[in-house]
């Protein structure tokens, strides 16, 4: 009776009813079927698992490898800037040795026509 139950579960949830008093279907059939049925999930189930954990093993390895490129652009784009501030600041230096050059120019012409002067009287 209770091979019978469950034979009757395992029909009813596949929506196929259950067996009657008269029917001629072996019990003992029945209950191999039902095994394999239920073995066959279980391996699906388990297929499904390994499945489910190589994707999520290859998201986590994928997650690593984004944060660390993340990371390194972060990193390129702090030296990048920092390259660009040293630059400014190296122009901005030229700039000012430019100007001193000049100023040192127009005071070295200013002494040479002092001198030329003071040399013709």
């Amino acid at each position: 009776k209770a091979a019978m139950a469950q034979i009757d579960s395992v029909l009813q949830r596949a929506g196929l009813g259950s067996l009657g008093v008269n029917d001629v279907v072996s019990a003992e059939l029945l209950v191999v079927q039902a095994q394999k049925f239920v073995e066959e999930r279980r391996l699906l189930g388990a297929a499904f698992d390994e499945e489910r954990r190589k994707q999520d093993t290859l998201i986590s390895s994928l997650q690593g490898l984004v944060k660390a490129k993340r990371a390194a652009l972060d990193q390129s784009n702090l030296a990048l800037e920092s390259s660009r501030l040293a630059h400014s600041s190296a122009m901005q230096e030229a700039d000012r040795l430019r100007a001193d050059k000049q100023k040192l120019i127009a005071s070295v012409l200013t002494l040479r026509a002092e001198c030329q002067r003071n040399s013709a009287n």
